[in-house]
């Protein structure tokens, strides 16, 4: 089962991990500063890290990568559509 989170306050960034590991499999995220999300999601992946040690992580402000801890909060199972 895959875990996606999209919402209205973060609608550019949708990372996506399995639900039995909590490993992510990847992100789609668009916009500005993209690619320093996009790095720090890549060095989870990596590594094989649970999303929860990231959501755990004290991230360096101000950046963008400051929101992957509240976007990662909101993850919700992937409807079955």
């Amino acid at each position: 089962m895959y875990f996606p989170f999209f919402n209205s306050d973060c609608p550019n960034k949708e990372p996506i991990v399995d639900g039995d590991t909590e490993q992510f499999l990847g992100a789609t995220v668009f916009g500005l500063n993209g690619d320093e999300i996009i790095s720090v999601i890549i060095n989870y992946m990596a590594t094989g890290a649970s999303y929860r040690i990231m959501q755990q992580a004290l991230p360096v402000h101000p950046t963008v990568s400051e929101l992957l801890p509240t976007v990662l909060a909101g993850l919700k199972p992937l409807s079955a559509e």
